[in-house]
This record gives C-alpha cells, structure tokens and sequence, in this order.
C-alpha cells in the first residue's frame, strides 16, 4: 500500500491512526482540522480530502521542529494535536 511509502506526497486515515492510536473517525477529523489549518497560511495550497500533506502533518507532529523527548517525535503517543499546539505557541511565545 503506497501509505507506508515515506517518499508519498500525502498520508490518509490509516496512518493517522497508527500513529496516534486513535479511531478512524477521529484520524479524519485531524486530517479536516490540518487542511483547514494549511488552506488558511496558504492558499494556493494543494488539497485532497481524506488526506494531509505529509509535510504539514510531520510539522504538526513535531517531527519536524524542535520539539521534546525523542527527538521530537511525538506521533505514536496518544497525545491530542491541540495540546501539541499549545505547547509549541508555548515554547514560541
């Protein structure tokens, strides 16, 4: 399945979920938030629904930024995004 394919432009539901351990209606409902997210800073930012750009999802994860812990990963931990943001405005503020 091309989801496990790091090189992929966008991850869907599946992913999401493994890596947050959550349910599939919520993993959508994160997908729906992060779109909204990345259509608001930018519009002419590509969309597919049902998916997120692997970038803006890594960033979120904080995969990509400084992070804490194990070298800023946090997806595979049950922890909610919005928590995830608060601490990043945090540690940005």
């Amino acid at each position: 399945m091309a989801e496990n394919n790091n090189n992929t432009m966008f991850i869907g539901v599946a992913q999401i979920q493994r890596d947050w351990g959550i349910s599939r209606s919520k993993a959508y409902q994160i997908i729906k938030d992060l779109n909204a997210e990345l259509k608001k800073k930018n519009p002419g930012a590509l969309v597919v629904s049902g998916r997120v750009n692997r970038f803006w999802y890594e960033e979120a994860c904080l995969q990509r930024g400084t992070g804490y812990g194990n070298g800023g990963e946090v997806c595979g931990e049950k922890k909610s995004l919005s928590s995830e943001r608060r601490i990043r405005a945090q540690r940005h503020a």
